[in-house]
């Protein structure tokens, strides 16, 4: 439950002066009504469903305790042992699908992440419609049957991006739960990439399956974090850069982030308000987006400086 303290703020409404409202207003809950240049919030009213769904919504991604992070209908203590991000929220806004940060002084990159999934790729229009960067999924650890598999698209897509002078970085989704299947994984990834210009890192996908079990969803918070690590190092020792790809679940139920910290972070959310507060380098904000050359829905990407400097 949400435990409120009324804002001793002047109200934004010309029919309401409570100080419960108004807090509820400054968190972007309620919004009220705009006629003539007023806000109204019309305390009298009766309210719709739709209005009742609206208000949930957005209680649902609104962050109101300043010291936890919200996940789910919960709270978890933000912790004070993992570096926090400096952006400012009020500064990402979107035209059509490309989200844009609007401070001058920190210039971010254009990119996508693609798979077999998206089929054949003209990597040029790619290019040409304003993409940096891309990450390819090299492969995959099967979530049921434990096999390891080459991305259908890998080599195709990997020429097409680099031949089209996009930077590039690769990624793969882990189902590894011993350090055996760990190491034999990023032993695969390290095999495929050799023949071609890395420049973006290498990524260890940790998410879960969605809709569906997979082999590490028994793994203990310490096992899952130690695998993650192992990677990484193995990765970095190879001469590559390693980076970790996660949502709010991984990082704030699921990952010990104070022990990766060494390692760059690629940050998964597709609601424009939400709220986060660790480092991040990358943020995959869309899996929905529309690039010229690529059929279909595409995830879309934000990085803050050259990705390929991570």
């Amino acid at each position: 439950a949400l435990i409120l303290a009324p804002s001793e703020n002047p109200t934004p409404f010309a029919d309401c002066d409570d100080g419960y409202v108004t807090i509820l207003q400054e968190w972007g809950i309620l919004s009220g009504n705009e006629i003539d240049g007023l806000f109204y919030f019309k305390p009298g009213d009766s309210i719709q469903r739709s209005e009742i769904s609206a208000i949930l919504y957005q209680m649902s991604v609104t962050n109101v305790h300043p010291h936890e992070i919200k996940y789910g209908w919960g709270y978890v203590p933000i912790l004070d042992s993992v570096p926090v991000n400096s952006y400012d929220p009020t500064a990402f806004y979107k035209q059509g699908y490309q989200m844009h940060y609007s401070d001058p002084n920190r210039p971010y990159m254009v990119g996508v992440d693609v798979s077999k999934f998206q089929g054949e790729i003209d990597w040029n229009l790619v290019a040409q419609d304003g993409v940096e960067f891309a990450f390819i999924r090299v492969g995959y650890r099967g979530y049921g049957t434990g096999k390891l598999m080459e991305d259908e698209f890998f080599e195709e897509n990997i020429k097409g991006a680099l031949s089209a002078g996009i930077k590039t970085g690769v990624y793969f989704y882990s189902q590894a739960v011993t350090e055996e299947e760990l190491l034999e994984e990023a032993a695969f990834v390290l095999e495929k990439i050799a023949p071609y210009k890395i420049e973006c890192p290498v990524v260890f996908d940790v998410e879960r399956v969605s809709g569906a079990e997979g082999r590490m969803d028994a793994l203990s918070v310490e096992e899952r974090t130690s695998l993650a690590l192992l990677f990484c190092q193995t990765i970095e020792q190879a001469g590559y850069k390693p980076m970790i790809y996660h949502n709010t679940e991984m990082g704030v139920m699921l990952l010990r982030l104070e022990v990766l910290e060494a390692y760059g972070k690629w940050f998964a959310a597709y609601s424009d308000k939400f709220y986060y507060p660790y480092e991040y380098k990358i943020w995959q904000y869309s899996q929905s987006g529309t690039v010229q050359g690529i059929q279909g829905n595409v995830d879309l990407n934000i990085s803050f400086g050259p990705v390929w400097e991570e």
